[in-house]
């Protein structure tokens, strides 16, 4: 069980938006997975989470959401739609962080039941 977080906000964010399969999302579901690594017990990085009617917020989230809306990579309308070019910068995000903490990245994984596959057929293996 790690006890301090390594890995970055965008990673965990990535793995929300690689893990929809659909791509759409709403904030607070890609708070959701904040909410649940930190009820597991899994550290997480230091963002900025508040309780709302029916889930949780963040304007961290949301100020991820609107940079990427701003250059054109999503729909700012919610659900947020992520486009292709957001999906492969999820990728290398997911990528880079891997290759810089893979334990930590294998925990958050596990705990949220994210398939590391969906980065390339091998890590998941």
């Amino acid at each position: 069980m790690l006890t301090q977080c390594s890995v970055s906000p965008e990673a965990i964010m990535a793995i929300a938006v690689l893990g929809s399969g659909t791509h759409k999302l709403e904030i607070e579901q890609i708070a959701e997975h904040f909410v649940r690594l930190k009820e597991k017990g899994v550290p997480i990085p230091p963002i900025r989470l508040r309780r709302i009617p029916g889930g949780y917020y963040s304007e961290d989230i949301e100020a991820f959401v609107g940079r990427q809306a701003a250059i054109g990579n999503a729909d700012a309308q919610n659900p947020v739609e992520f486009y292709e070019s957001v999906i492969e910068a999820c990728r290398r995000i997911l990528t880079n962080e891997l290759a810089r903490h893979p334990h930590e990245m294998k925990e958050v994984a596990q705990a949220l039941g994210f398939d590391m596959s969906v980065i390339t057929p091998q890590i998941g293996a």
